[in-house]
C-alpha cells in the first residue's frame, strides 16, 4: 500500500519537470502589437515585406526570373508561398497549377517552322477559318467592350524603365511562306465513289463484269430476274391496248356525231375514256422509267418480243469495279448493295489540322503529298475543304485536299504526309511573341506614349512564324512596341490601381 503514494509523487514529478523543459527550451512569443500584426498580409497569406501585391515596388527590386521568364516577386515555382495570393486574386489555372496569367499551356499558340523563303509566288486565300469565342484565347479577337486601351501604365522615371528591363521592338512587315507539316490518310473521292444495289426485287440473273475492272458510263454490270418488272411491262401493254382502243372509239364517235347519227354526250365519253387510258399508260411507263429503264427500252418494254421480266443495272460513270455480287441465282433485295464502284483517277486526301491551324490555312492553299508506301514519290494538289469543327475527342481540324491520280498508285487507307504551303501575296505585320500579353479579356501589345509611359493596346493575332506572331489587326508597320518587360507591365494593368509602388496605373476610361 506504500507503493502507490511514491508512484504518485514521481509521476508529478515527471510531468513538471517536463513543462518546466518545455518552457525553457520553447518559450512562449509575447503577444504581437498592432504594429507587428500589420506585417503579415492576411489576404495573400505572406509577410508584407514579401507580399508584391502589396509592396510593388519589389517587381522592380527583386528583377526577373531568369528560369521561369516572369518577374521574380511574382514566381510562384520559385517562391510556392505565392500561391495563396494568386489565389486570393483570382488568378489560379487548376488545370496546370499555374497562375492563369503565367500560364502558357491554356490556349497558347505552338511555335511552328521558322519561314523558309520570302516569296508571292502563292495564291490569296479564298476562305479563311474564324475561331469562335471558345476557341484558343490567342486566336480570339479583341473584346469591343474591354476598356483596358484607356489605361495607361506611368512608370516614375526613366531610370525605373531601365531597372526593370523594359525594351521596344518594332512592327515588322513581310510577306512569309512556310510549311505545315500535318498527318494524312488517302480516301475515294466522295463525289466518284457509289454503292449500286437493284431497285427491283429478284434473283440475279447475269453478272457481266468481275471485281477491279474498269468500266465505262452506262455499261450492264448485271442483269436481274425480276417478278416486279414482270408486272410492270405486262401493265405498260394492257394499257398500250386501252389507249388504242380509246383512240378507235373516239374517232367513231367523232364520225357518228358529224353524220348527225350519234350525240356530243357519247363523243365527250369516249374522249374522256381515252384521256384516262393514256394517263395510265403515262403513269406504266414512269413505273418502269423508275426502275431504271431507259427511253429507248421502254419504247420496246412491253412488247411481243419483251416480255422477259429482266432489268439491268448500269454503271451511273467510269470507274473501277471495287466488290460485286454473287453468281446467278442469289438474291437480290431493294436498297440493298451489291456492287461498288469508284473513280480511281482522283482521290481525297483527309488532312488532321492542329487546333491552331483554324487561323492560318485557307482553301486554296497548295500542298505536297509524301505517301509512307511510296517513298520518294510526290502529288501535288490544294485544300478544297476545312471543317467548322474540331473532332471532340482528337481535338484535330479536319480538311479535305483533292489529288490528282491518273496512274492509279495512290490507294484508299494508305498514311502519308501533307506539307501545306503558308503564305500570300500580302505582306503581314509580325511582333515578337514575348509583346503579346494575355489580359484576361483580350491579346494586348504596350505602345509607348512618352519616355516612361506605356498604353495597353488590343490586338487580334493570326498565327505564330518561329517566335513571331503575325498581327491581323490593332497595329501598323513600323509602330514600336514593348518587347521585354511586357510581362511586368501586364502585371501593373491587372492590379487596377498601384498606389504607391513604384509605377501608377490612370483609370481606365470605359
Amino acid at each position: 500500500m506504500k507503493s502507490r503514494p511514491i508512484l504518485l509523487v514521481l509521476t508529478l514529478v515527471l510531468v513538471f519537470g517536463a513543462v518546466a523543459f518545455a518552457v525553457w527550451k520553447y518559450p512562449f512569443d509575447a503577444p504581437a502589437s498592432p504594429g507587428e500584426a500589420a506585417e503579415f498580409c492576411v489576404e495573400h497569406q505572406l509577410p508584407e515585406a514579401d507580399c508584391p501585391w502589396c509592396l510593388p515596388s519589389l517587381l522592380i527590386d527583386l528583377g526577373f526570373c531568369n528560369g521561369h521568364g516572369v518577374p521574380e516577386a511574382l514566381c510562384v515555382r520559385c517562391d510556392p508561398r505565392l500561391e495563396a495570393g494568386f489565389r486570393a486574386e483570382g488568378d489560379w489555372c487548376e488545370g496546370h497549377s499555374l497562375p492563369e496569367s503565367q500560364c502558357v499551356l491554356c490556349g497558347a499558340v505552338l511555335p511552328e517552322p521558322p519561314v523558309v523563303e520570302e516569296s508571292s509566288a502563292l495564291p490569296a486565300p479564298a476562305a479563311t477559318v474564324v475561331p469562335d469565342a471558345d476557341g484558343p484565347r490567342a486566336l480570339r479577337a479583341p473584346d469591343p467592350a474591354c476598356g483596358t486601351a484607356g489605361e495607361l501604365v506611368q512608370l516614375r522615371s526613366v531610370e525605373d524603365v531601365r531597372a526593370a528591363g523594359i525594351e521596344l521592338g518594332v512592327v515588322e512587315q513581310r510577306r512569309l511562306s512556310f510549311e505545315l507539316d500535318r498527318s494524312a490518310v488517302l480516301a475515294f473521292d466522295g463525289d466518284r465513289q457509289v454503292l449500286l444495289s437493284s431497285r427491283a426485287p429478284g434473283t440475279v440473273a447475269e453478272v457481266l463484269v468481275d471485281q477491279g475492272q474498269v468500266v465505262t458510263a452506262g455499261q450492264e454490270l448485271m442483269v436481274v430476274d425480276s417478278a416486279e418488272v414482270g408486272e410492270a411491262k405486262a401493265a405498260l401493254q394492257r394499257q398500250r391496248v386501252l389507249v388504242e382502243l380509246g383512240r378507235r372509239d373516239r374517232e367513231r364517235e367523232a364520225r357518228l356525231l358529224e353524220a348527225g347519227a350519234g350525240t356530243e354526250r357519247q363523243a365527250l365519253e369516249a374522249e374522256t375514256r381515252l384521256a384516262k387510258a393514256e394517263l395510265a399508260s403515262a403513269e406504266a411507263r414512269q413505273r418502269l422509267r423508275s426502275l431504271g429503264f431507259t427511253d429507248e427500252a421502254l419504247d420496246q418494254a412491253g412488247e411481243e418480243a419483251d416480255r422477259v421480266p429482266r432489268i439491268a443495272l448500269r454503271a451511273p460513270f467510269a470507274g473501277t469495279i471495287l466488290r460485286r455480287p454473287g453468281g446467278p441465282g442469289a438474291a437480290v433485295a431493294v436498297g440493298e448493295p451489291v456492287f461498288e464502284l469508284a473513280d480511281l483517277g482522283r482521290m481525297w486526301l483527309r488532312i488532321d489540322l492542329r487546333e491552331e491551324d483554324a487561323g492560318r490555312v485557307a482553301i486554296g492553299w497548295p500542298l505536297t503529298l509524301e505517301v509512307d508506301a511510296l517513298p520518294g514519290e510526290r502529288w501535288t494538289g490544294e485544300l478544297d475543304w476545312v471543317g467548322a469543327g474540331l473532332d471532340p475527342r482528337s481535338r484535330t481540324l479536319p480538311a479535305r485536299a483533292v489529288i490528282e491520280n491518273p496512274g492509279g498508285r495512290l490507294r484508299a487507307g494508305m498514311y502519308g504526309r501533307a506539307r501545306i504551303q503558308v503564305g500570300g501575296q500580302e505582306p503581314r505585320l509580325l511582333v515578337a511573341r514575348e509583346s503579346v500579353q494575355w489580359e484576361g479579356c483580350c491579346n494586348i501589345v504596350f505602345v509607348p506614349e512618352g519616355p516612361a509611359s506605356f498604353r495597353p493596346r488590343p490586338v487580334r493575332i493570326g498565327y505564330a512564324v518561329g517566335e513571331q506572331y503575325v498581327i491581323e489587326e490593332g497595329l501598323r508597320a513600323g509602330e514600336e512596341v514593348v518587347t521585354t518587360g511586357a510581362f511586368l507591365l501586364k502585371t501593373e494593368i491587372l492590379k487596377g490601381s498601384i498606389g504607391a509602388g513604384c509605377c501608377e496605373v490612370e483609370a481606365p476610361k470605359r
